[in-house]
């Protein structure tokens, strides 16, 4: 300032030009007062003034007491003591504002500083106001989350604690003090601190606490614990380290009384232990009875649709048929108990999921009434069936359980009736398709009513010794209904019949067209078609041979694991590989999963059809299976139309060159696909194949060292990025392992990665080979 007449005067005067300068370009406010005769008058203000404040310099210019005016009422009086004090102390001060033009209310920072004549009096003042009102607003809300947390710290018995390691003296919060029961305030030592937990603690808690201020390694641990009164608790102490420059300074954490909390999670783990037992020796006797029945099962129904197939070639007599179809159908009977025993545990186990598709309701029935049509006229009786013809040709549900609930009801009413008529019937509503099978059989007495849907139950104890059955199919019936959504009732009359109702939402299909795919009458086989047998069971073995001889493939056997993995070996050294094998899962020697995982390191059997054949039917060893790598699961006693439906799938109609022979001969097209490498430029063609030899050797070599370190996770990203440079060529076989390696990566199956990766090094250099050969690099 050039001298102090000069500076700050009123519009029209010349004022000080630096101080303007900030004023005029600051978004805070900027002010100047002169005192005159005891009065303070406003001689400057800068724009950004009426911004925060709602008014205009002029009326502040006008009289100093309309600024007052603006002041909070709850502030005014400290606001007007901090300026009578201007002349002896600085001017700094917190105060609110409530605007003029809107009534908002603002927090200001406002400080001020005196300004002297050249006599030494103070004449001026000048300042800067910021408004806070944001930095306020985070203030108060911080305040009321420590008051928050504060409370929930109490009901919840959380409390906070450090340890400055310069010190060594543990600072509790308010919570850990009342946690411990000693006197707030109270300083404890950290050995004492660490005392208080349970001798059998008070080393894991000492070792959590050194790796964390010596290494920075943060702990949460739940340990039992001795208060000052000596009451026993279940705490969790947490640690964390606070580190400056690399070295831990300070340890923070928290501190929970968790008594109530793990006394609930003992008795729930006690309890789920108890569970999982009983749950396992369920699952596991039930799996061991299922294993043990089917496999017989499967010989003795096999042989039986054999013998039925080849009777018109064999000439049997009728009474031969009979007793065939008789054999058939016990073992298909006997099949269906074992399957309402296990689809009863699944449900109850809640493992049976819904799987809705479009279903031609008309055929469904048609399909339920010709299969007890013989059934029923065996026992006089006439069955029936009537459809709406309102109903939609097309809905959605799950086509596999309303088919068991159907065959349960009708088979039922077959079942407990002698005389008169069955009758089928469906209908719908606006909302949902309604199903009524009625009979004229003996009915149920009003006092088992209540209790027919429960599990082994029938209506009396002299039911089971007349008509036999588990008491199941009601109990599954009722739980496939609620699975699809609807309800089930019945009516019923002693010595006049039952008739049982199912209602279904009716959801509209969109598919005109559903068929039945696969099956008997599809095949198209040939005598070079050739397929792997691997089962234990000498029957099966025999019925496996009967079965493909009658289809005229060739058939190959292996008696386990072992021996199956050298047969598909010797096959490939002979220059065949077989089109199909069929592996049964438990077998001596060596199993079905074991044999699968050999047979897969092979690059000639990774694109090779493999079908589990076991006695297991629960899902969880069906997904175990097909997670493993086998391409489908049948399950015995084998149903043939699932069979050749497989084969249909899986076998060429016309039977191609054998892949082995075609590479031997040909110098490998399997190696890279022509279609895909000649969709690519004139120019990349002479590219890519020389960019692809030289990146992927590196890429390996890293793949092998991150896969010595266990990054699987980056194993996975390369093998990504592998993916997309072997596409790029066509190195198909190459491709695939990069996919195989890829989802191990994510999949977090390590083991499978360690052997893959040999593979798809040797897969490399045949392909390298063959482009060489082929004159497909700069070199050709």
């Amino acid at each position: 300032m050039k001298t102090a007449k000069q500076t700050f005067l009123k519009p029209g005067v010349d004022y000080d030009e630096l101080f303007r300068q900030f004023g005029e370009h600051s978004s805070d406010v900027f002010w100047a007062v002169e005192l005159r005769d005891g009065r303070i008058e406003p001689i400057y203000v800068n724009p950004a003034f009426e911004k925060v404040w709602g008014l205009s310099a002029e009326v502040i210019y006008e009289s100093f007491n309309n600024l007052i005016q603006s002041i909070h009422p709850e502030d005014k009086e400290r606001f007007q003591t901090a300026i009578t004090k201007l002349t002896v102390e600085k001017f700094d001060i917190e105060y609110r504002i409530i605007r003029a033009n809107d009534g908002e209310v603002r927090w200001i920072h406002d400080r001020g500083y005196s300004v002297k004549n050249e006599q030494g009096e103070v004449y001026r003042f000048i300042g800067v106001a910021q408004d806070i009102t944001k930095k306020k607003l985070v203030e108060q809300e911080i305040h009321e989350q420590n008051d928050i947390l504060h409370t929930i710290g109490s009901m919840a018995k959380v409390g906070g604690w450090r340890v400055d390691l310069a010190t060594m003296t543990p600072i509790w919060s308010e919570e850990v003090y009342r946690i411990h029961e000693v006197e707030i305030g109270h300083q404890p030592a950290l050995e004492e601190a660490i005392n208080f937990y349970a001798p059998e603690a008070r080393s894991v808690i000492t070792k959590a606490f050194q790796n964390c201020a010596s290494e920075g390694i943060p702990y949460d641990v739940e340990l039992p614990f001795i208060t000052a009164k000596g009451n026993r608790l279940w705490v969790r102490a947490i640690g964390r380290a606070e580190q400056k420059n690399g070295q831990v300074t300070r340890i923070y954490g928290g501190f929970q009384d968790i008594t109530s909390q793990k006394e609930v999670s003992l008795q729930l783990e006690e309890a789920r232990q108890l569970a999982e037992q009983s749950s396992v020796a369920k699952t596991r006797f039930l799996a061991n009875m299922s294993h043990e029945i089917r496999t017989p099962l499967h010989a003795i129904v096999g042989f039986s649709q054999i013998l039925l197939k080849q009777s018109e070639k064999h000439q049997f007599s009728q009474k031969v048929l009979q007793y065939l179809e008789f054999i058939k159908l016990s073992g298909e009977h006997l099949t269906a108990i074992i399957n309402n025993i296990l689809d009863l545990s699944k449900i109850e186990a809640g493992k049976m999921d819904i799987s809705e598709e479009n279903v031609n309701l008309r055929k469904l029935v048609e399909k339920v009434f010709h299969i007890h049509q013989i059934e029923a006229q065996n026992k006089d009786i006439q069955l029936v069936y009537e459809c709406d013809d309102q109903l939609p040709e097309i809905i959605r549900t799950d086509s596999t359980k309303l088919n068991q609930v159907l065959m349960n009801l009708t088979a039922n009413a077959i079942k407990f009736s002698s005389k008169g008529k069955i009758h089928l019937q469906v209908s719908r509503t606006d909302e949902h398709v309604v199903f009524a099978v009625q009979d004229q059989g003996i009915g149920i007495v009003e006092e088992h009513q209540s209790v027919i849907f429960e599990a082994f139950e029938q209506a009396e104890s002299s039911t089971t010794r007349q008509f036999g059955g588990t008491g199941l199919g009601l109990t599954i019936t009722k739980q496939l209904v609620d699975l699809l959504g609807g309800r089930i009732w019945f009516e019923s009359q002693v010595g006049e019949g039952t008739t049982f109702y199912v209602q279904i939402p009716l959801k509209m299909g969109n598919d005109p067209t559903v068929e039945m795919k696969g099956g008997e009458n599809n095949t198209r086989f040939s005598s070079e078609h050739v397929v792997l047998v691997v089962e234990d069971n000498p029957l099966n073995q025999e019925m496996a041979k009967a079965l493909f001889a009658d289809l005229q493939m060739k058939v190959y056997l292996a008696e386990n694991g072992k021996d199956g993995v050298e047969k598909a070996t010797q096959l490939h050294e002979e220059g065949t590989i077989p089109d199909l094998i069929l592996m049964d899962l438990h077998m001596p020697v060596m199993d079905g999963l074991e044999a699968l995982r050999l047979l897969r390191q092979k690059v000639e059997f990774q694109n090779t059809p493999i079908v589990a054949v076991s006695a297991d039917a629960f899902s969880e060893q069906q997904k175990t299976a097909i997670q493993a790598g086998f391409n489908e699961y049948l399950i015995k006693p084998l149903d043939f139309k699932k069979l050749f439906t497989v084969l249909n799938q899986y076998l060429p109609s016309s039977h191609p060159p054998n892949p082995v022979t075609q590479f031997q001969q040909e110098g490998g097209p399997a190696l890279i696909d022509d279609d895909i490498f000649n969709k690519v430029s004139e120019k990349l063609k002479i590219k890519l194949p020389d960019i692809f030899m030289r990146m992927v050797p590196e890429e390996l070599e890293k793949m092998k060292s991150l896969v010595e370190q266990n990054e699987f996770q980056q194993v996975g990203e390369i093998a990504h990025n592998l993916k997309g440079s072997g596409l790029a060529i066509g190195a198909v076989p190459f491709v695939t392992l990069c996919r195989k390696i890829q989802e191990c990566a994510q999949n977090n199956t390590t083991d499978d990665i360690k052997w893959l990766l040999p593979q798809l090094e040797i897969t490399y250099r045949d392909t390298v080979q063959y482009l060489q050969d082929s004159g497909r690099t700069m070199g050709r």
